[in-house]
């Protein structure tokens, strides 16, 4: 949201004439040579990046006199006091809309993830656990299963309802160390499903949202209510912060040891 030294911030685009003429994206481009014309675009960039997060109709011509009126010290068309109080009315207006938006979606993705759960439930394969989680085998393992305490060796990819991808250590071809406990930053579906698991294992999560996020948003991917579904394999256990190999490489090193 614009703060009150707006017209400040924004006053480095009085640099910009194709901006306050109306000009149109086929206009010649400034040059943009000098150091005060390539920071003054760079800071537009930003600022007019933040204008469209607002969502609402800015009128440019207006924007530009405002801001050339505010750089060059001549008299305010609008006095700062009714300015801030204009933008003060804006703000209360857009926090209820948005609050009533959010209000919206998340009653639409509480229904739609109970629909989800009600039908997944019935699907041959998949468990349901007292806590509401869901889950499904792909591979069981043969090693370990983690403590509460673990900090456990993943790979994993994580999807909503609708399919979107949120999150794939996949495609980063690198897994991730998550502890099970002692962070603010793990849901208790994920934290509960993992425990389930053996390593080696390879299992398919259906968290609820209330043991996802709940009624918050996370991130722009994650709105509220979300369920989320994650296909989660265990690639290694390191027991309470110590490093332990992967399950398999354990079991080799054993049946080497007796050998010698």
């Amino acid at each position: 949201m614009p703060n009150k030294p707006i017209l400040l911030i924004l006053s480095l685009l009085l640099f910009f004439p194709p901006l306050a003429s109306g000009a149109t994206d086929t206009a010649q481009k400034p040059g943009l040579t000098t150091p005060a014309q390539r920071f003054s675009y760079s800071y537009g960039i930003e600022v007019g990046g933040r204008l469209k997060t607002l969502e609402t109709d800015i009128d440019l011509d207006s924007l530009c006199q405002a801001i050339r009126d505010a750089y060059t010290g001549k008299e305010l068309a609008i006095p700062v006091k009714e300015a801030v109080a204009i933008r003060n009315e804006f703000n209360k207006k857009r926090n209820a809309e948005m609050k009533e938006k959010r209000e919206r979606l998340a009653a639409a993705n509480l229904k739609a993830s109970q629909e989800f759960l009600e039908k997944n439930k019935q699907k041959k394969g998949v468990k349901t656990t007292a806590s509401g989680l869901q889950y499904e085998v792909i591979t069981e393992g043969t090693g370990p299963k983690p403590g509460a305490t673990d900090m456990v060796l993943m790979h994993y990819k994580g999807t909503l309802l609708d399919g979107q991808e949120f999150d794939s250590s996949y495609k980063r071809n690198k897994p991730v160390t998550i502890p099970l406990a002692g962070s603010n930053n793990i849901i208790k579906g994920w934290s509960e499903g993992v425990q389930l698991m053996r390593g080696g294992s390879k299992y398919r999560l259906f968290i609820p949202p209330g043991l996802a996020y709940g009624d918050k948003q996370a991130g722009p991917a994650i709105g509220p209510n979300s369920l989320l579904i994650f296909e989660a394999e265990m690639v290694g256990i390191e027991p309470q912060g110590t490093a332990a190999p992967a399950p398999e490489k354990k079991e080799e090193k054993k049946a080497q040891t007796k050998k010698k």
